[in-house]
């Protein structure tokens, strides 16, 4: 896991992702298409730089959204040591976000966005909260939509999980209450709500 720094760097390095997404997915389109096997090929490679960007990106803001969530709602202590990871592998079993004291874990927090087909949704979503149940702390599951949070509390009851289900929008409000600043997690007036 990484540390987190402050939120402003983490949306930067966000921001930074993206453009280079963009940037990569222009490359690929830019070269006039000479066949309909190099147009075949060219949208592939099109569909794959993109869903796979869309998805690492959409995750890391799902992220951060958590983090002013948590922030927002009193959640960590000054002392709280914030740690992520904004690239986990599906199969790492580490949280998305951890909140720690000394040694104890005092949260574990996990994301899942609504990017996938139902089916894909459904199999990582009873893996990522059976993954979730098992982790030290205080237990997040943050969502980007209410069908995606029906399901998740849907599986959390069935199981007797002690989970938080918590609905969060991927993008950050215009109007954002400020808020305060816990040390080594500091985030920038206007930046933190509770969607």
């Amino acid at each position: 896991m990484l540390e987190l720094g402050t939120l402003d760097n983490a949306r930067e390095k966000i921001l930074n992702d993206a453009q280079r997404a963009v940037l990569a997915v222009r490359r690929i389109g830019s070269p006039p298409v000479e066949s309909i096997q190099d147009g075949i090929e060219r949208l592939t490679a099109l569909r794959e730089q993109a869903y796979d960007s869309l998805a690492q990106i959409q995750r890391a803001q799902l992220i951060v959204r958590a983090a002013e969530w948590l922030l927002a709602h009193d959640l960590g202590s000054p002392e709280t040591r914030w740690q992520w990871n904004p690239r986990r592998p599906a199969d790492q079993d580490e949280p998305d976000l951890q909140g720690s004291t000394g040694e104890q874990v005092i949260l574990s927090v996990m994301v899942a966005a609504s990017q996938l087909a139902d089916s894909a949704i459904d199999a990582r979503l009873r893996r990522s909260l059976s993954r979730l149940s098992s982790m030290s702390g205080k237990k997040f599951l943050f969502v980007d939509t209410t069908a995606l949070k029906r399901r998740a509390v849907t599986r959390v009851l069935l199981a007797s999980w002690d989970i938080s289900v918590v609905q969060i929008a991927a993008h950050e409000a215009a109007d954002a209450a400020p808020t305060r600043m816990l040390s080594g997690f500091p985030v920038s007036a206007g930046t933190a709500s509770a969607s």
